[in-house]
């Protein structure tokens, strides 16, 4: 994304990097073991310089938005508030004898 090119992923097309560059339309995802969907992509990248510009344009863009390293610095800093966030105490149970 960084780099301004389109994205190809090659794996399994549930994982949240499939959910990314589909919804983004920044690059094609093709499931592992799919050698003919690979070949399909390429094929047809391999003729389309300008869909290709656009992808990779659309994942610079998406970067910048949501990727860059103050984002990232931010989100780690967030996770790491809430993991030493003291917990709630819990209420006091009252047992009955």
């Amino acid at each position: 994304m960084a780099a301004g090119r389109p994205l190809l992923f090659v794996g399994d097309p549930q994982s949240d990097i499939a959910r990314i560059i589909n919804q983004h339309r920044c690059g094609a995802v093709v499931a592992s073991g799919d050698s003919s969907g690979l070949a399909e992509v390429i094929s047809d990248w391999s003729s389309d310089a300008s869909r290709l510009k656009e992808f990779g344009s659309v994942g610079r863009s998406l970067f910048e938005e949501r990727f860059d390293r103050s984002h990232a610095v931010s989100a780690y800093l967030e996770t790491l508030r809430k993991c030493v966030s003291p917990l709630p105490v819990p209420e006091p149970v009252e047992v009955v004898t």
